[in-house]
């Protein structure tokens, strides 16, 4: 008895384990890939201070160099009750949401005045496609939030009905 586990045995743990860290490796650039467009998202929108045309110009720039999966209208989510947003421009090309979210900091004083600052944080949502064989499709989303944005005074109420 000198092998105590035989060599097809032994050859199809050595290929589960192999497909097993492929999967965990392929798993991990996608999701960094979703991750950094939604940091370079959020980041636009925090420099051009909330969703306008330069934004929107902005992302469009970002889905195109980083080779974002476009769809059809019917597809995407621009414009519907879950995601108020208006796309500007290419976006509503893309499969992506953002939402916002205005707050009330009502602990903020100056000089002894209880002011009411307001701040809007943007949610950005993209998605991981994955295709399989057998025509099975993976749709996977990914969230990032954005730091604070402060409104001063006259700004307008934009198309998504933040502020």
């Amino acid at each position: 008895m000198r092998d105590s586990i035989g060599g097809i045995t032994l050859m199809s743990i050595f290929i589960f384990f192999f497909i097993m860290v492929t999967f965990f490796l392929t798993g991990t650039i996608l999701y960094y890939k979703g991750y950094k467009i939604n940091s370079q998202v959020i980041n636009s929108l925090e420099k051009f201070e909330g969703y306008n045309e330069f934004s929107a110009a902005d992302i469009d720039r970002t889905f195109q160099n980083m080779g974002y999966r476009q769809v059809t209208n019917a597809d995407n989510n621009c414009g519907t009750a879950d995601n108020p947003i208006i796309c500007l421009g290419n976006n509503a090309s893309y499969d992506f949401t953002i939402s916002c979210n205005v707050t009330t900091d009502a602990n903020a004083f100056d000089s002894g005045k209880r002011l009411q600052n307001k701040h809007i944080v943007y949610k950005v949502t993209s998605y991981i496609y994955i295709d399989l064989p057998l025509n099975l499709k993976l749709k996977i989303p990914i969230s990032t939030k954005s730091n604070p944005i402060y409104l001063f005074s006259g700004y307008e109420k934009n198309g998504m009905g933040c502020y």
